[in-house]
């Protein structure tokens, strides 16, 4: 029963990390839309 509950925590941890991830990703493609937007508009 232990191992499981080790094995479930660890899934839900990489999840979490997954997640993170995921975000800190699309905050970057955020980012650089916004920068890319403003570039464009600079340039007209």
């Amino acid at each position: 029963m232990l191992v499981v509950n080790t094995f479930l925590d660890e899934i839900e941890y990489t999840n979490i990390k997954f997640e993170i991830e995921v975000n800190n990703s699309n905050k970057r493609m955020n980012n650089l839309q916004k920068s890319i937007i403003v570039q464009y508009k600079d340039s007209m």
